[in-house]
């Protein structure tokens, strides 16, 4: 996106840009879903009204619909914020790292969902103990009344 020179004022020619190419701001609006009101303030370079990520993946948005230099207009962003992304907040498009990921997932939440499992047998154990207990009470109850029964006959 060659159009965009000074980072100070990026978002006033990523407008000029939209402007240019005869885009109406609706548009943008309709087919990103992104409410217009917060692509007028991403216009006017008002960025304080969302978390940076969201303001982030709006600017993107809006930069794909214009037909922007996405990489560039995301470095400006940066610099105009003065704070870089960080990288936990970064999509991940390693496919290798999302195995490693799936890998240490798994290694992290073993213990837990043995624990889970644990807890589950142990529930049912109790609650068929209790069943049995309360069965064998009633059971009790039920005899001695036919004994006392039988007894006074």
């Amino acid at each position: 996106m060659n159009d965009i020179k000074d980072t100070a004022l990026f978002f006033e020619d990523l407008k000029k840009l939209r402007i240019d190419k005869n885009i109406e701001l609706n548009e943008i609006a309709t087919r990103t879903k992104i409410n217009l009101e917060y692509l007028e303030l991403l216009e006017s370079g008002d960025y304080t009204f969302l978390p940076h990520i969201y303001i982030r993946l709006f600017i993107k948005a809006y930069a794909i619909e214009i037909g922007a230099e996405i990489n560039e207009v995301l470095q400006q962003l940066d610099h105009f914020m003065d704070k870089q992304t960080p990288a936990e907040e970064l999509p991940n498009t390693n496919k290798e790292e999302e195995n490693d990921s799936l890998e240490d997932f798994v290694k992290k939440y073993k213990n837990t969902y043995m624990i889970y499992i644990a807890l589950f047998f142990t529930g049912i154990l109790i609650h068929l103990l209790l069943e049995y207990i309360g069965l064998n009470k009633w059971y009790c109850e039920k005899k001695c009344i036919k004994d006392f029964i039988l007894a006074e006959v």
